[in-house]
């Protein structure tokens, strides 16, 4: 009878047992654990103590707990349960799932390598299969209100990838080597050791050589050394649950809060995949999306990048603030920006700037004006070598379509206007000029010209000892010690958009930034070569342009030269003032010069004057600024010069070259009827009192006078005789004997300068009103075939 008792006792008991187990059991639908047990219950008591079954077993504070349970008791959360399983290991709050691992027979076998490797000889691999087969878990109650228990393993709702994805991105470029310096696509940025030494350690006791990485909408899978890992398994119900635990865990810690906060909602949305490498040699590639959008804020740092608070993480400026507040005062809020290789192209609220092409010339330069980290030109280069990297740096006020690109393929327009060729190859000794390919600086008003001895530090500390910059249409090319560094491919209206760009990049004076809009229109067309030698003469010759266009102001001064304002930076007068009076008033608006060495031929409004060779002897008896012949010399040593110069009241346009055709027109008399001339004359103050035997007065010649202005030239340098010899179209005048101007002349070209001269020296070589008449007709062929000989004695 009592055996029957204990029997029945015995059954009962493990009638109970099976039905305690059963009822556990309801994970069932996976099919995959033997059966679940139920979990182990923590209550938490107001005190902080903690009891199983009844047992104290410590308190929140003696076990750890307290980080974990006084914030979500705060929060007013009920249960936090973890459940191991056949699926992975889950987590509950309150009864809602939260992210959780997921794993499977392989990556669970993988996980147990790492802990045995961690922990030698606990026997992971046994723990964790049969945790997968007998399903356990703690369950910490932190009130008195209970919440539905747990039904069995749950798994995540298959969500579709969101429109708006953050990538695609692949991070194989990343590599780290044994002292956990970061390399991207093998090149050092110089960061230092970014990975702790203890994590280091921990991934050379695992023999890791490479993590993988794969986002997807409701997974990041994870690999080691190519074998799986646990996954993080996650849907939006699971995410949503997953803030409010951080809300909970984090309410001290509000920065960190807001990152998570930000990052948590868009793991669905990542479509970053990756092979990171740990042996200092990158798996693969690093491939960033084609397009990103980058806001600036007003103090220069960054907002969202992709739905990525990236601006709580890199909290410095990425561009000051005080540029930030130029570009938009300038109405600038955006700048799209295309890098391909080395090669920039950028658009200011879509207007396209020059294009620019980096070399490695440029390399130092660049680090000098911007330091950057090493290799960061070369690691750029790497990226968007195969394929362009577009950003769009969104500023404050920026109402545009970021998901449209402003930046097309650019369309040059072809300059309006073409000058040149210009080559200068400019010598520098210490500061100074010293050569410029031929010519002496000091005769081209050059000689005290001194370059900033900023530059000059700058260009040495970099090693340059030659800078060419090389001008033509619509573009430009800086070249260093031979090596092209920069290249710009430009037009007027792109130049025109990078100056109003100026005053929001760099420190630049109103003055200076008007001359560089002015050299916006003439630059495209400009053919241009400049060499500037630090070591030594630079290489080639002076090369002047066949034709000069130069502008005159009304004061004298330079307007423009080639198109370029160059009255801005030489502004000394180049002609009396009262000079440009008189001939604007003699109806004189355009001035050609044909100058080789010291031979000069005018046009006067297109019409040809005598060509004039001057000789020491004439120089002083013209009516020219000092020096001005020695640097018209210099000029014109090796190539002759068509100078322009176009005077108030010139009409723009082309005029046909009046030295196209210099021809002379040959006299055309009959036999016989060329004069022969001999006339000797003696001046007495400024009248004829003598012409070799008759009376001056008898010949209607008492009352002609010589200017005071010529006499008074003449006898300032020391002039006592002058002989005149006139040929056909040929006039040779000396002073004291020597040869001092020698004149090609015909009827036409004599009557242009007795016009012109009048203006430019203010007096009339011709005092007699009728005779101007009598030249203009049959006479003038009579002077110039005439053999004739004048001597002018003025003692």
């Amino acid at each position: 009878m009592r055996n029957r008792k204990g029997l029945r006792v015995r059954v009962l008991l493990l009638t109970s047992v099976l039905a305690l187990v059963l009822g556990a059991c309801g994970g069932a639908s996976t099919g995959s654990t033997w059966f679940n047990l139920p979990s182990v219950t923590v209550n938490v008591r107001d005190d902080g103590s903690l009891r199983v079954m009844g047992i104290a077993v410590g308190t929140t504070a003696s076990t750890g707990l307290a980080a974990v349970v006084d914030p979500l008791q705060a929060a007013g959360a009920d249960t936090l349960e973890v459940r191991i399983g056949y699926n992975g290991i889950h987590i509950y709050l309150d009864g809602q799932d939260l992210p959780y691992i997921a794993w499977d027979e392989d990556s669970a076998a993988m996980l147990a390598s790492i802990i045995e490797t961690q922990s030698p000889g606990i026997g992971a691999d046994q723990l964790l299969d049969w945790a997968r087969r007998v399903g356990v878990g703690v369950r910490i109650q932190m009130s008195d209100t209970r919440t539905p228990r747990w039904r069995g393993e749950t798994s995540y709702a298959p969500m579709e990838a969101p429109a708006e994805l953050v990538g695609p991105m692949d991070l194989s470029g990343l590599a780290f080597d044994g002292n956990g310096v970061l390399t991207v696509e093998g090149v050092d940025l110089g960061l230092g050791a970014l990975l702790p030494a203890h994590i280091g350690g921990i991934l050379s006791d695992l023999g890791a050589e490479t993590i993988s990485l794969n986002f997807t909408p409701n997974t990041l899978d994870l690999a080691l050394n190519g074998q799986e890992l646990p996954s993080l398994a996650y849907d939006s119900d699971s995410l949503a649950a997953g803030l409010e635990l951080a809300s909970a865990l984090l309410a001290n810690d509000p920065a960190t809060l807001s990152l998570v906060e930000s990052f948590l909602p868009k793991l669905p949305a990542l479509a970053i995949s990756g092979t990171i490498s740990f042996t200092g040699q990158a798996a693969g590639n690093l491939a960033l999306p084609e397009r990103i959008v980058v806001p600036v804020n007003a103090d220069g740092t960054l907002g969202d990048v992709m739905g990525l608070p990236l601006g709580a993480i890199l909290t410095d400026p990425v561009l000051p603030a005080d540029m930030i507040g130029k570009l938009t005062g300038a109405g600038v809020t955006r700048l799209d920006v295309s890098l391909s290789g080395l090669n920039v192209a950028a658009a200011v609220d879509g207007a396209p700037i020059p294009e620019i092409a980096l070399h490695d010339g440029a390399k130092p330069l660049l680090a000098s004006l911007a330091p950057l980290p090493d290799g960061t030109l070369e690691l750029v280069e790497t990226l968007t070598g195969a394929r362009p990297l577009n950003l769009v740096l969104s500023l404050p006020g920026d109402a545009s379509d970021t998901s449209v690109s402003l930046l097309g393929a650019m369309s040059l327009e072809a300059p309006s206007t073409a000058a040149g060729p210009l080559v200068l190859p400019i010598t520098i000794t210490g500061n100074a000029i010293t050569g410029i390919g031929g010519p002496d600086p000091a005769a081209l008003g050059l000689g005290d010209v001194a370059l900033p001895d900023g530059i000059l530090d700058m260009l040495g500390d970099l090693g340059i000892t030659s800078l060419t910059i090389v001008n033509s249409p619509n573009s430009l090319v800086i070249e260093t010690n031979g090596s092209e560094a920069v290249g710009l491919a430009y037009d007027a209206a792109t130049m025109t958009t990078l100056v109003g760009l100026l005053p929001a990049l760099v420190d630049i004076d109103a003055e200076t930034l008007d001359m560089a809009g002015s050299l916006v229109g003439a630059l495209p067309g400009l053919d241009l070569t400049v060499t500037v030698s630090l070591s030594g003469p630079a290489p080639g010759s002076l090369t002047l342009p066949e034709q000069l266009v130069v502008t005159v102001n009304p004061d004298g001064t330079l307007g423009t030269a080639l198109g370029l304002p160059v009255g801005s930076i030489l502004s000394e007068p180049l002609l009396p003032a009262d000079l440009i009076g008189q001939l604007a008033e003699a109806g004189i608006n355009r001035l050609d010069l044909r100058l080789s060495g010291m031979s000069v031929q005018a046009a006067v409004n297109g019409a040809l004057s005598p060509a004039i060779t001057i000789h020491p002897g004439g120089a002083a008896l013209l009516p020219l600024p000092e020096g001005i012949l020695d640097t018209i010399q210099a000029l014109t040593a090796t190539q002759p010069l068509h100078a322009v110069l176009s005077l108030p009241g010139d009409m723009p346009g082309d005029m046909a070259d009046p030295f196209a055709d210099a021809s002379l027109v040959i006299p055309d008399l009959a036999p016989g009827m060329t004069a022969t001339v001999r006339l000797p004359l003696t001046i007495t103050g400024n009248t004829i009192t003598d012409i070799g035997g008759p009376d001056p007065a008898a010949l209607g010649l008492g009352d002609v006078t010589i200017p005071d202005d010529v006499l008074s030239l003449l006898h300032d340098n020391g002039v006592t005789l002058v002989r005149v010899v006139n040929s056909p179209n040929s006039l040779v005048i000396e002073t004291n004997g020597e040869v001092a101007l020698e004149l090609a002349y015909d009827g036409p070209s004599l009557l242009t300068l007795l016009e012109l001269v009048p203006a430019l020296t203010g007096a009339d070589l011709i005092s007699n009103d009728g005779l101007m008449t009598l030249l203009e007709g049959p006479i003038m062929d009579q002077i110039v075939a005439a053999d004739a000989q004048i001597e002018v004695n003025l003692e």
